[in-house]
């Protein structure tokens, strides 16, 4: 092993040497819960940060606004599209069935004919 390898790996260890264990994280992270404020806490000292900015500033936040709905010109759009498709397909089908004479049958082909006679040399 190389010089710069070995002296890699010490560091290694000796960092991960001074890593905590999980009893340590799980205290640590136990206390660090218990540091951090409630929700009601927190809407009071946010209430009290936007008091104190400007009008003009405080306005333009987005603070007590209805969520914007998503895509509902995308929906409106396609609903309509699909009733516009669902009254063509329903016209489309009633004339078929008033038509006189059949669209389309399984009957209406015809095999191509046999030829008569022998072909004619050119």
């Amino acid at each position: 092993m190389s010089k710069a390898k070995k002296s890699m790996k010490e560091h290694v260890d000796t960092v991960v040497d001074q890593l905590p264990d999980k009893k340590e994280w799980a205290a640590m992270r136990d206390e660090l819960i218990e540091r951090l404020p409630d929700k009601d806490e927190l809407l009071e000292m946010r209430d009290g940060l936007v008091d104190k900015l400007p009008d003009e500033v405080s306005g333009k936040l987005p603070i007590d606004q209805p969520k914007k709905k998503r895509f509902r010109r995308t929906r409106k759009v396609a609903f309509w599209g699909l009733v516009t498709a669902a009254v063509a397909g329903a016209v489309a089908f009633a004339k078929s069935k008033m038509a006189e004479k059949p669209t389309y049958t399984s009957s209406t082909y015809t095999p191509p004919g046999t030829p008569t006679g022998r072909p004619t040399s050119v």
